[in-house]
């Protein structure tokens, strides 16, 4: 029973088609969709060295309307605005991302732009959620009437491809500006593990680990809800049993596809109702001020995270590593939050991924300035230690360097 009563909002997601092969499914989609002219956002990898790209204009034939492959990471506003002025010049009517969150949201940008006709980046901004730690949360109305629709296939685990908010980056601060809207999350997501191959072995890991935080963090939010604690506890299992594997048989697609799952069942209806904490609050603003992709920011900050918030919500971590094969029965419930703390640790050490801020050259000097800018993410809102200031959030980023 909750202490009070919740709203659990479902987002608008229509299908999700899982499989090998799943992507040549998508011109049926954009016929049912009723859509003329589809518009490709996508990487500038994924474009010019593989074959990916031409296969999907080949898939969709006089239905595409065009390929923007000039994104960047963290969607800097400048990338959002050419790939929104292309879009609307090639008279398209839906937009489809490929491959990893930074073409996912870049595509629900692009799409927030056409849909509320907006022409210049200041006009983008006025839409931007309003936040002040333990105080406001709002964000202005929008128009409803025209979304442009969304088809998303993803090539990581990143997740960003299930949930409706995105992070255009102020170039001028460096610092992420959410704008969160439910009817900008992606109509459609296509889970096809044969295009993951394509994927680089780190960023496809280290989305794993993000994953990893998804779950975690989910689980111990504040707002943390039963069918949001079901999904996680079988996510974390999945992630925690296939990334190993993954890493030894890189090229086997059933352990892809489980992954690819695994990862959606990690975010899967955890926003907007149940948000996550200080790890994602972190990363975000690390990862836009100093381009760390945020699968590396996850692998970076989620365990002094649990260290963090350990002395608060134990239990709750006893919980989940009991999920995992911690045999909980005669240690504590700190000795089990450590245990748990240490696998995800260890995980991200076998995986080979990169997991201290010394090795991306982020001066300590900027500590405090980051500290401002993580109490402005909605995301730290419902972490399960309460934030007394930007000494705790430079504390993390002492643990972590």
């Amino acid at each position: 029973m909750f202490d009070s009563a919740r709203i659990y909002q479902l987002l608008p997601i229509d299908k999700v088609i899982c499989g090998r092969g799943a992507v040549s499914q998508i011109p049926v989609q954009v016929d049912q969709m009723g859509r003329r002219k589809a518009f490709i956002i996508t990487g500038n990898t994924m474009a010019t060295k593989t074959n990916l790209v031409d296969e999907l204009v080949s898939h969709l034939k006089t239905k595409c309307a065009g390929v923007f492959h000039e994104c960047k990471q963290h969607i800097p506003r400048s990338t959002v605005f050419k790939a929104a002025q292309q879009a609307r010049k090639s008279g398209a009517d839906m937009v489809i991302s490929f491959g990893g969150g930074t073409p996912i949201d870049t595509a629900k940008a692009v799409s927030f732009v056409l849909s509320q006709n907006i022409e210049e980046e200041s006009q983008m901004m006025k839409f931007k959620v309003q936040y002040e730690y333990g105080k406001r949360m709002e964000a202005p109305p929008i128009q409803t009437e025209r979304i442009v629709p969304h088809i998303a296939i993803p090539t990581t685990m990143s997740g960003g491809e299930f949930t409706s908010g995105f992070g255009p980056t102020n170039e001028a601060t460096g610092a992420k500006e959410i704008i969160n809207y439910p009817s900008f999350v992606p109509r459609i997501i296509v889970l096809d593990p044969e295009v993951t191959l394509m994927t680089p072995e780190e960023l496809w890991l280290s989305t794993g680990i993000k994953s990893v935080d998804h779950t975690v963090e989910a689980f111990f939010s504040l707002h943390h809800h039963p069918l949001t604690d079901t999904l996680s506890k079988s996510a974390l299992s999945q992630l925690l049993q296939y990334l190993p594997l993954c890493k030894l048989y890189p090229e086997d697609l059933r352990i892809r596809q489980n992954l690819q799952v695994a990862a959606w069942f990690a975010i899967l209806h955890v926003a907007p109702s149940v948000r996550w904490g200080l790890s994602h609050a972190v990363g975000h603003q690390v990862g836009g001020m100093f381009n760390i992709p945020h699968g590396i920011t996850s692998c970076i900050f989620l365990p002094p995270t649990l260290e963090f918030n350990r002395p608060v919500n134990a239990e709750r971590q006893a919980l989940l590593a009991e999920t995992v094969g911690i045999r909980t029965a005669y240690i504590s419930a700190d000795q089990a939050a450590m245990a748990l703390q240490q696998i995800i640790s260890d995980l991200i050490v076998q995986l080979g991924l990169p997991h201290k801020l010394r090795q991306f050259d982020v001066p300590q000097t900027k500590f405090d300035a980051i500290a401002q800018h993580v109490l402005s993410d909605l995301t730290l809102e419902t972490n399960p230690r309460r934030i007394t200031g930007t000494e705790d959030i430079v504390s993390i980023l002492k643990s972590a360097w």
